[in-house]
């Protein structure tokens, strides 16, 4: 057996001691950027408190042998269904009621809209008429693409939702705390600084594709505030799901789909004229800072690490 496996001691040589090191460095980083994407395989068994991944295998999810709901750490217990369910239906009449906001900040919101519009052509992104204009022109793609902009938003979020509570009660709450701060930062920014969406605003070509191919009158799920397109709710949801769906799976192809679905929903959003670049920039910010604020992405700091003995050490403690 060499040498470099076992800890090096007091008694070893310089060399030894540096080469152990060397190991142990690109060990470390491993561990770190592991843990970093939930799926760590390595658990650091030096230090008295481990910090724990954020996913963890679901066999740990049972109960231990003799373990009841009331011992569990609070943190792991399953929330009260009745009180999930209020949560959910308060988020989703305040998102439907933002409505009422609409009629006195009508005019403001287009002079934002054009304000916004402004800031774009300075940063050379401003897109979003060709690729409404080639949307509106192929009618089975823009038909799909109104599809998936008034269904997939709440379906795909309000599943990803539960099944974090079924399967993943260790992290529901803080994933659920970061989708109502998301909500509660987009209403917020809605109130301050209205943008009309480019589908209404006049004179600029803007084709809505949702009106034009039928599916807002088929859905009747047009949105709730009209003149509310800074930040993208859509984003903003969208970059959450891939969040939480990266902590409760390790499946690389399902991994690949999470990055795949907020780009997908910002081609969507644009490209039917419902949103500026600028907006979906704005809605993964805000779920960024949702999501670090309420501990959904903790930042990781290092335990102090308490004294490792030897091997002599360990066998006169016996």
């Amino acid at each position: 057996m060499p040498a470099v496996t076992r800890r090096p001691g007091r008694g070893d040589s310089p060399v030894l001691v540096t080469g152990v090191q060397r190991i142990r460095r690109p060990l470390r980083i491993f561990r770190l950027g592991a843990r970093l994407i939930g799926s760590s395989p390595v658990r650091a068994t030096r230090y008295s408190s481990p910090v724990p991944a954020i996913s963890a295998p679901p066999e740990s999810l049972s109960p231990a042998p003799g373990e009841t709901p009331e011992s569990r750490p609070w943190a792991a217990r399953r929330a009260a269904l009745p009180g999930e369910l209020l949560i959910v239906a308060v988020l989703v009449f305040c998102y439907d009621r933002v409505r009422d906001l609409a009629a006195v900040r009508r005019s403001l919101s287009f002079h934002d809209a054009l304000q916004l519009l402004t800031i774009e052509r300075h940063l050379g992104i401003n897109r979003e008429l060709p690729v409404n204009l080639w949307l509106a022109a192929h009618h089975s793609l823009a038909e799909l693409a109104s599809w998936y902009y008034q269904v997939a938003h709440l379906t795909v979020t309000l599943l990803v939702l539960l099944g974090c509570y079924v399967y993943w009660p260790e992290i529901y709450r803080a994933a659920r705390n970061a989708l109502v701060l998301i909500n509660v930062i987009g209403l917020a920014v809605f109130w301050v600084y209205p943008v009309a969406p480019p589908r209404l605003l006049p004179g600029r070509a803007f084709i809505d594709v949702t009106e034009v191919t039928g599916v807002a009158g088929t859905t009747n799920t047009s949105a709730p505030n009209p003149y509310a397109a800074m930040p993208s709710l859509h984003t903003a949801w969208a970059v959450w799901v891939a969040m939480v769906v990266l902590l409760m799976v390790r499946a690389w192809w399902v991994r690949l789909l999470c990055v795949l679905y907020p780009l997908l929903t910002v081609a969507v959003i644009v490209s039917t004229g419902n949103h500026y670049v600028l907006d979906a920039v704005a809605g993964a910010a805000v779920a960024l800072v949702a999501a670090v604020t309420v501990g959904l992405l903790p930042v990781h700091r290092r335990p102090a690490a308490v004294p490792v003995r030897d091997g002599a050490e360990y066998a006169q403690a016996s």
